[in-house]
């Protein structure tokens, strides 16, 4: 039997969640993934750059820490986060 492809959305969200487990300690659901683009799509987030027409990163509060974001405008969907390194 065919494996079913994923889609470029799906393939962020998995690598989203993966990154803010291994990066930050944080697991997320669905519930929280939503909670996170609510907070830039709502403008309650601090824009730091644009990167591509597509993709723009965003610092968030959450969970009682600063995060930066990489946020896909076209999907929105969070794509990934960095590490603490970008502070120094």
């Amino acid at each position: 039997m065919k494996k079913k492809k994923r889609t470029k959305s799906e393939c962020e969200l998995i690598h989203f969640k993966n990154r803010m487990s291994q990066r930050q300690g944080i697991i997320l659901n669905k519930e929280r993934i939503n909670e996170i683009c609510k907070l830039i799509q709502e403008g309650r987030s601090t824009f730091v750059r644009k990167q591509s027409n597509r993709i723009v990163i965003h610092d968030i509060e959450y969970d009682g820490k600063v995060l930066r974001i990489v946020y896909d405008k076209l999907r929105k969907l969070p794509v990934t986060v960095y590490d603490d390194s970008w502070r120094d």
